[in-house]
């Protein structure tokens, strides 16, 4: 992973990482001073704003809020826009589902989208956190793309050590 992408996703990771708790602290604000149906009306509308303006931030957050099927399922719905569109931001939503451990889920989405030609080094960095599962996978990383495949799951770990520790 180039320094430049590394950097992109520390930097866009944090803003996931702030905007959520942005949220969420508004949300618990508001709730706090709002009746059960204007709290419940308050939600639907964060929900829907999120999920008009860009569903693969939605994925992060519901990650973020340990809802790990529907940021699945959200990733799932959207893949092919992502890997068509913005592959910055798909290997960024990548790393985050890799970095909140969802390994099954990101597996089965490189299988079902055929992901792992355009994003090999991101499919091995994934096979070295499933080696338990699949340990030959991993042994099979091209040399010539292993500093960059050392360097997300470097990447990966630190983050799940600021996120589980």
């Amino acid at each position: 992973m180039s320094k430049e992408m590394q950097q992109s996703f520390e930097n866009k990771k944090c803003g996931f990482s702030s905007q959520a708790t942005n949220n969420k602290n508004h949300a618990s604000y508001e709730s706090s001073h709002l009746q059960a149906s204007e709290n419940n009306l308050l939600k639907e509308s964060t929900v829907t704003y999120i999920t008009k303006a860009n569903k693969p931030d939605l994925a992060v957050l519901y990650l973020e809020d340990s809802k790990f099927t529907l940021a699945i399922k959200t990733l799932n719905n959207w893949i092919e826009v992502l890997k068509s569109r913005d592959k910055m931001l798909l290997q960024r939503t990548i790393l985050a589902f890799m970095s909140y451990k969802q390994y099954e889920g990101i597996y089965r989405i490189f299988k079902e989208f055929e992901l792992k030609k355009g994003l090999l080094p991101m499919y091995y960095a994934l096979m070295y956190f499933m080696q338990d599962k699949l340990p030959n996978e991993y042994l099979k990383t091209n040399p010539e793309i292993k500093e960059t495949v050392d360097e997300i799951i470097e990447v990966v770990k630190k983050e799940q050590t600021r996120l589980f520790a």
